[in-house]
């Protein structure tokens, strides 16, 4: 996401062409996009780490399994983010983290 916003922030600076802007490209129309995004996802998140912390509570033994795994490719002492590459090396954390959403999956629609 934040790549994607650097390089619509680019082209925007980029005025010296003669090409006109891209259509809501603005950086008011970007910022509103993304905060309807984040709060759209708010609720599905929060929902799906309720779950994945009262099951993982749960199941101890699932819990240390993660925790080991994750252990084994990130430190916090590295003081670095995690990475997409290192994400997918964690194929037991993936599997939970699945097995989560289809036990408990996020509600999909409100009634109001």
């Amino acid at each position: 996401m934040q790549e994607i916003v650097k390089k619509l922030t680019a082209l925007s600076e980029s005025s010296e062409t003669t090409t006109p802007p891209l259509p809501n490209t603005s950086n008011v129309e970007i910022g509103s996009y993304l905060f309807d995004f984040l709060f759209a996802a708010q609720d599905a998140s929060i929902s799906s780490l309720l779950w994945a912390v009262t099951l993982l509570d749960s199941h101890l033994e699932v819990l240390a399994k993660v925790r080991e795994e994750v252990k084994l490719i990130w430190l916090p002492k590295s003081n670095s983010l995690i990475t997409g590459d290192q994400i997918a090396q964690m194929k037991y954390t993936h599997t939970v983290a699945r097995e989560i959403l289809r036990y408990r999956a996020p509600p999909t629609r409100y009634r109001k």
